[in-house]
């Protein structure tokens, strides 16, 4: 489990990874970029190129990656890293033991376009559960964190006094779906006409699952394809506001496994069963 002394240092670890991506944002103007004495590049250093599985890269990812796995081995340094931009780490995935799971830059393909949407994402898993996570959305400054076991919370834009996250239990009368702004498939089509009155939001990363934590969205069917380390860290903020991530046969998502691809799942600031006869398997 978590130890209370690593708390801080993670939050830290987390916005400090987020803000050293945003040298490389191309909202960043050259002079914005120039006037800051931290930085060590700017947009056009960007340096984007595709990974063996012909997703993007960029040095962004690169460096938040740098930053979180040098953090975390200092926090924890008897507990591996499995994260996205650490080719082989894959060998650390376990279903009994503790690792670290890390997204250091979730919507790269967003971030190479001006997006504002992307996160830095790091959970804890633990006998194969999300047990704790932190997701960070450096444009906005919004800083999630929480697991099933601890409740979550919110710091937005550096206030000191962080906000409890809870969901509702009722269901909605218009229900508010998210949807990624990337994928949006026949089988999710098809499961959001069955709920009738909805108002879909199309937004990017990770930050779905917060926005239902948030009480700011009801429902995110993924009916597509998602890797481990998109989805751990914001599962444990959804749970420890009281929503859940689940399957399509209402088994919560668990972590560890050799293959990285997560099943079809719904999350959800309510029991899942309220939507499960509306999902064609």
């Amino acid at each position: 489990m978590l130890q209370p002394s690593w708390l801080d240092e993670v939050l830290t670890l987390a916005r400090e990874a987020g803000l050293a991506t945003l040298r490389f944002h191309p909202s960043r103007s050259s002079e914005e970029a120039q006037s800051d004495v931290s930085n060590q590049a700017n947009s056009n250093d960007m340096n984007v190129r595709q990974k063996a599985d012909a997703s993007p890269v960029t040095e962004a990812d690169l460096q938040a990656n740098q930053i979180i796995v040098d953090g975390l081995s200092k926090i924890s340094p008897d507990i591996p890293i499995v994260s996205e931009e650490c080719p082989g780490s894959e060998r650390f995935l376990s279903q009994e033991g503790q690792f670290w799971l890390v997204d250091p830059l979730d919507g790269t393909r967003g971030f190479v376009a001006g997006d504002d949407e992307y996160t830095v994402n790091l959970a804890l898993i633990d006998q194969s559960v999300s047990v704790w996570g932190v997701v960070y959305a450096p444009i906005s400054d919004r800083l999630y964190w929480g697991g099933a076991q601890m409740g979550s919370r919110l710091s937005a834009q550096g206030e000191q006094r962080a906000l409890q996250l809870q969901t509702l239990s009722e269901l909605p009368t218009v229900t508010r779906v998210l949807a990624s702004k990337a994928h949006l498939g026949p089988k999710t089509v098809s499961f959001v006409e069955r709920l009738g009155n909805t108002e879909m939001i199309r937004i990017g990363s990770s930050l779905k699952l917060c926005l239902i934590a948030q009480g700011q969205a009801d429902l995110y069917p993924r009916l597509g394809l998602t890797s481990q380390w998109d989805i751990a860290a914001a599962q444990a903020v959804l749970e420890g506001a009281g929503g859940t991530v689940c399957d399509l046969h209402g088994k919560p998502l668990r972590y560890g496994q050799s293959d990285l691809e997560n099943p079809y799942f719904v999350a959800s600031r309510i029991d899942y069963a309220a939507w499960q006869h509306l999902v064609d398997v």
